[in-house]
């Protein structure tokens, strides 16, 4: 089910980044498809974090309290990512080269969409429709052995 929420969010993100092809007046060619090809690697990192997270949670936990530790714990390295990431590429924003202005542009798209489907949709998608953790008799056993 984790798979599934994944690939329901990264046909979204995607969704949403050609869409922003027409907001910023960018043409689809080598260079925008190349960046959207780059895209799909940044977005997934954003989102596999906090799936990962929400999946090691204990399974006595409901689904809501899974998400608000994950949250607490992966939302911000994750938004840490996001920032990083945008400061690397104020720089470009600033040259006068079409290629240079367009991956910023891209870029700029790319962490705010990315950054807002893994930490604002994703974690309400786990909540609603997140699997649930079932531990087998002989993880149940191996758990109250340790307490």
């Amino acid at each position: 089910l984790s798979v599934f929420i994944c690939a329901i969010l990264l046909g979204m993100i995607i969704v949403n980044l050609l869409g922003s092809l027409f907001w910023w007046t960018i043409d689809l060619n080598s260079v925008s498809a190349i960046n959207l090809t780059m895209a799909i690697g940044l977005v997934i990192d954003y989102s596999a974090h906090v799936l990962h997270f929400f999946g090691t949670q204990p399974s006595s936990k409901s689904k809501k309290e899974r998400v608000i530790l994950t949250m607490q714990e992966m939302g911000p390295p994750v938004l840490l990512g996001a920032c990083t990431t945008f400061l690397g590429v104020i720089p470009l924003g600033f040259a006068s080269n079409t290629i240079f202005r367009t991956f910023f542009r891209q870029f700029v798209t790319i962490v705010f969409v990315g950054c807002s489907h893994g930490l604002v949709l994703l974690p309400v998608m786990l909540a609603r429709f997140g699997p649930t953790i079932e531990r087998s008799s002989d993880e149940k056993s191996k758990a109250a052995a340790v307490v």
